[in-house]
């Protein structure tokens, strides 16, 4: 069918397995929309399982000379990127923050009045009231 090594075939078919029983999982999970995120998922990931099988079968079979070429210069700028930023954080660590470093307390000062817990009372007062009559 495919001139894959068998490795590179093998990774194919479990990650086909896997893929419907995830759809599936997903599917009785979140329902409809479990379905199509994953079918999503599935169609966004479908070139990284390629390119991940063009890789395994470039380690397995050999003579692949261009794809070790990239694979080299990916992990080469991906050291240098973590190399230059470490080294950029030892000399000036305020780069590491964004907010500047202080040494004041963040909590507030306690007030220096007590507070009052209780309420304050009021006096009822009720006075007589005289019937008036009026004559017109």
């Amino acid at each position: 069918m495919f001139d894959f090594s068998t490795q590179a075939t093998t990774y194919l078919i479990l990650i086909v397995i896997t893929s419907f029983i995830n759809l599936i999982c997903y599917s009785y999970i979140s329902g409809m929309w479990g379905f199509v995120g994953y079918l999503l998922y599935t169609l966004i990931t479908v070139p990284l399982v390629i390119l991940w099988m063009y890789n395994i079968d470039c380690l397995t079979t050999g003579d692949c000379q261009i794809w070790s070429w990239v694979i080299t210069s990916l992990t080469l700028i991906s050291v240098l990127t973590t190399t230059i930023l470490l080294v950029a954080f030892a000399v000036n660590p305020s780069l590491g923050t964004t907010v500047p470093v202080s040494t004041t307390p963040t909590t507030p000062p306690l007030p220096s009045t007590p507070i009052t817990t209780s309420l304050p009372t009021t006096a009822t007062t009720t006075a007589a009231v005289t019937p008036t009559a009026t004559t017109a």
